[in-house]
């Protein structure tokens, strides 16, 4: 396992492993170009994860699980989110972790959690997708 350096605009300069780097073979949905990621937690506030861009430093989207939008979520993985995932195998709950892309506006108690597109982390493979088929259309909070 090798240690990589990513610049940040938030954190600044952060080393992790390249075990911890997350591959978007079809890059994230609005940002289709970058394709590699990490998952930072936020030193200010435990719920909280960013998805940061390791190209563009500017790039980072704060994260949370979506049972914390809505406690009966229910994430439906189609055959072709399998085959994104190299997951063709099944749905084991255990090998994956899904996220929810967090807006927070200025008044932060009209925050609101893109329901509609999860990303989806392969754990094992270090693959992830962000236009799985979530089992519900939206959520806010």
């Amino acid at each position: 396992m090798a240690a990589v350096d990513i610049q940040t605009s938030r954190f600044g300069r952060v080393q992790c492993l390249s075990d911890d780097l997350i591959h978007f073979p079809e890059g994230i949905l609005g940002f289709a170009n970058l394709r590699n990621f990490v998952l930072l937690d936020d030193p200010s506030d435990e719920i909280f994860a960013w998805l940061q861009s390791c190209e563009v430093p500017q790039i980072a989207f704060p994260v949370l699980e979506p049972e914390l939008f809505a406690a009966n979520y229910q994430l439906n993985l189609t055959k072709h989110d399998l085959e994104s995932l190299d997951m063709a195998g099944g749905t084991d709950r255990s090998a994956f972790r899904s996220f929810t892309i967090i807006t927070v506006p200025e008044d932060p108690t009209q925050m609101t959690a893109n329901m509609k597109a999860p990303v989806v982390i392969n754990i094992a493979k270090r693959m992830a997708s962000s236009d799985c088929s979530p089992g519900q259309q939206s959520c806010d909070s």
